[in-house]
C-alpha cells in the first residue's frame, strides 16, 4: 500500500468530521442570526407603534405624556431604531418641547397684555395677543382667554381712534381760524396717542406749520 493510499486511509475520516462539523457550526450560525434578526424586527415594530401612539399624543395636544413615552422610545429602542424612525422621534421631541415652552409662557404674555392694556397701550397688547393666537399648542381655555382680551383690547382701541379723530378734527378747525395754541394742543395729544389719524397733513406736521407762523414776526 502506497502512501498516498495510507494517508487517505487514516486522515479522509478527521476530514469528513471536520466538513460535518463546519456544516453544523454554520447552521448553527444562521439560525443564530435568524433569531436576531427577527428579535430586531420585533423591536422595530413595536417602536413603530409607540411612535404612533406619541403621534397621535401630539395631535391631541398631550405633551407632556408625549414627551414621557418618547423618552422611553429613546431608553428601550435607540439601538435598532431605523433612520426613518429615529427622525420621526427627533421631530415629535422638538414638538412636545416647544409646544411645552409655549403653555409654560402663555399666562406671563396674557399678564403682560392685560397690564399693557389697562395702562391704554392697546397697540401693543394687540400685536402680543394676536402673535400668540397664531400658536397651534395652546390650550383650549388659552385660546379662549386670549380671543376675548383681543376683543376687549380691539374695542378700547377702536374707541382711542374714535377719540383722536375727533382730537385731532377739532385742531384741524381750530388752525383753520387761527387759534393756534388750543391747535397746536390738539396737535400734540393727537400725535402722543400714537394712533394713526386721517387727514392730509399729520398732527407732527401741523405742529411745524404752527412754530413757523408763531416765529414769523
Amino acid at each position: 500500500m502506497s502512501t498516498t493510499d495510507n494517508f487517505k486511509k487514516g486522515y479522509l475520516p478527521w476530514f469528513c468530521l471536520l466538513a460535518l462539523a463546519a456544516i453544523v457550526v454554520g447552521f448553527a450560525l444562521q439560525s443564530v442570526f435568524a433569531e436576531t434578526l427577527t428579535e430586531t424586527q420585533s423591536k422595530q415594530k413595536k417602536a413603530e407603534e409607540y411612535i404612533r401612539v406619541a403621534q397621535e399624543q401630539i395631535k391631541r395636544g398631550l405633551y407632556e405624556s408625549a414627551q414621557a413615552l418618547i423618552k422611553q422610545i429613546r431608553e428601550n429602542y435607540a439601538s435598532i431604531l431605523t433612520e426613518s424612525q429615529r427622525a420621526a422621534v427627533d421631530t415629535l421631541s422638538k414638538q412636545a418641547e416647544e409646544a411645552l415652552e409655549v403653555r409654560r409662557k402663555t399666562p406671563d404674555i396674557i399678564k403682560q397684555a392685560e397690564e399693557l392694556s389697562a395702562a391704554k397701550q392697546y397697540q401693543q397688547a394687540l400685536s402680543i395677543l394676536t402673535n400668540l393666537q397664531a400658536s397651534p399648542y395652546l390650550t383650549e381655555n388659552d385660546r379662549n382667554t386670549i380671543q376675548n382680551l383681543i376683543r376687549n383690547v380691539e374695542a378700547n382701541l377702536n374707541e382711542e381712534r374714535k377719540q383722536a379723530q375727533a382730537v385731532y378734527d377739532q385742531a384741524v378747525q381750530d388752525y383753520l381760524q387761527k387759534n393756534y395754541e388750543k391747535a397746536k394742543a390738539g396737535f400734540m395729544q393727537a400725535a402722543q396717542s400714537g394712533i394713526e389719524v386721517s387727514g392730509s397733513i399729520s398732527p407732527m406736521d401741523y405742529l411745524k406749520m404752527i412754530d413757523q407762523i408763531q416765529q414769523t414776526p
